[in-house]
């Protein structure tokens, strides 16, 4: 609690409402603020304080800050410790990746999709199944985007070994329909 009402206050001393909303472009006294706050997030960390919301934060602030490379490296570590379970981490760690290879000039690879995939087969082998709602919609979304029979082919060779039941509505033959 205490570490979430700091981090507001920083947050607040480095983008006061109705200021300057950009962490990247700001002045050098924010500056401190900003690698000050980067240590109460570590701290939190440490200490065992990190929920999943403080995660969240966390690794959008990097993001905020343009430092994609750390915001990845942050989630990963993240979603591999005590916040695996985690949800919205694992969205958005997931939503890092295929912006990565979206925003590149190329179209992306069958690499890319299945790195991105077999992260969300990690996240849906790891948090609850009243939860893995959106992840599952996310793995519809980048399937529809991308499917063609061979890819379709693939995408129930590789969730067919999942080991958890999907929720009563949903089953196999919903998905491929929906697709």
């Amino acid at each position: 609690m205490m570490f979430n009402l700091y981090i507001k206050f920083l947050m607040d001393a480095i983008a006061p409402k109705g200021g300057e909303n950009d962490p990247s472009k700001v002045s050098s006294p924010t500056e401190d603020y900003i690698s000050h706050l980067l240590v109460v997030y570590e701290k939190a960390d440490m200490v065992g304080y990190m929920t999943e919301d403080l995660a969240c934060q966390y690794v959008s602030f990097y993001l905020q800050l343009g430092r994609f490379d750390e915001a990845r490296k942050l989630a990963d570590r993240l979603c591999s410790g005590k916040l695996s379970d985690s949800e919205k981490l694992w969205i958005l760690r997931a939503s890092m990746e295929i912006k990565s290879f979206t925003d590149d000039t190329s179209a992306p690879s069958k690499d890319d999709f299945q790195y991105v995939l077999g992260l969300l087969r990690s996240a849906l082998t790891k948090v609850s199944i009243s939860q893995a709602e959106d992840l599952w919609l996310m793995v519809c979304s980048l399937y529809s985007c991308t499917l063609t029979h061979s890819l379709l082919l693939k995408f129930v060779a590789l969730f067919k070994n999942v080991n958890f039941m999907l929720p009563a509505p949903v089953d196999l033959f919903f998905l491929l329909v929906f697709i």
